[in-house]
């Protein structure tokens, strides 16, 4: 399911059955922030078994809360000395009129960690630890256990190298827009450890909170930006806004370059609806600190816009934000 808003000059447009939110980046520059769900026909868990040497598993049934990644971690049945691998498919999505992509981000959310039946970080047989991987795969339109070994395009990279519950996230633009170019029609991942498994009965791995039935569903989220722009249109660059800590929990500050002057401060949330963020804590006029009311701002993922002033011009950057 695909689900956004399009914002612009507070005009609320319905594309087709999907709504888009655009936040602007300036008063001529508008960005969209699109949030995109995986296709659950072709998402779930693969295991193999060792004791026999066979695959088993299958998509996520709805009701399903979580999907893992190591070794005996069984979803399916009560067997020991099995690998666990996930599989995501994330429909590709048509790029906007007279946009282009920025950057296409995945989000998972991280709720446990285990090793040897114990709570933290898994360590595997060599005593050694080995990062959680989130890989670019094409394992086709169907799900079946056979596809435990996909084809593999690339590793994109750590997904997770902690224990610590909280979203996890990393850039996938090249494997998303590869398979734009390549006119596949789905964007497919695995996540799942370098190495296979320890083939203990112990458990060593990682549970995420699956697309079903929680607020934590794992899901991409792609930026694009308007290419209607002309000579005399300013870009204000990344480094003039830090936002900090990310995640946060309890609050969150907000600084730009001194000669810079914050204005107003936005968050929204994914779905383009705006939260109310009107009190927030001006230590001078380029930091500010934004508390966490946990009464309106639940855990999950935010965008944050900030308006200010740099070089007598007016900018406003947005950031994605996750809070605890």
């Amino acid at each position: 399911m695909r689900l956004s808003k399009l914002l612009n000059s507070n005009v609320w447009m319905i594309l087709f059955y999907t709504l888009i939110i655009a936040i602007p980046l300036n008063a001529e520059r508008p960005t969209i922030i699109d949030t995109i769900w995986t296709e659950n026909s072709l998402q779930g868990c693969i295991g193999y078994h060792v004791q026999n040497g066979t695959y088993y598993g299958g998509v996520l049934l709805p009701g399903t809360g979580a999907f893992g990644a190591g070794d005996s971690f069984d979803p399916y049945g009560d067997f020991n000395d099995i690998c666990i691998r996930t599989y995501l498919s994330f429909p590709i999505q048509p790029i906007p009129e007279n946009y282009v992509i920025d950057s296409v981000s995945f989000f998972a959310y991280q709720w446990s960690s285990m090793g040897n039946d114990l709570w933290g970080v898994p360590i595997w047989f060599d005593n050694q630890y080995y990062p959680c991987n989130l890989y670019h795969v094409d394992f086709g339109l169907s799900f079946e256990p056979d596809d435990f070994n996909p084809a593999i395009y690339d590793t994109i990279g750590a997904l997770s190298t902690t224990e610590t519950t909280e979203w996890k996230h990393i850039n996938i633009s090249n494997a998303y827009i590869s398979d734009m170019q390549s006119n596949r029609p789905y964007c497919q991942l695995m996540i799942k450890f370098p190495i296979m498994t320890d083939y203990d009965q112990m458990i060593d791995g990682l549970m995420f909170t699956s697309s079903y039935g929680t607020s934590n569903k794992v899901h991409l989220i792609i930026s694009y930006s308007s290419t209607n722009v002309n000579d005399e249109e300013v870009n204000a660059p990344d480094r003039l806004l830090s936002v900090y800590p990310n995640p946060c929990h309890m609050s969150i500050s907000i600084k730009v370059q001194n000669r810079a002057q914050i204005g107003l401060v936005e968050l929204y949330n994914i779905k383009g609806q705006r939260i109310k963020t009107n009190n927030f804590i001006k230590d001078n006029t380029y930091s500010a600190q934004i508390p966490i009311d946990k009464s309106v701002i639940n855990s999950g993922i935010y965008i944050l816009k900030t308006h200010f002033i740099y070089n007598n011009k007016k900018y406003a950057l947005t950031k994605i934000i996750s809070v605890l």
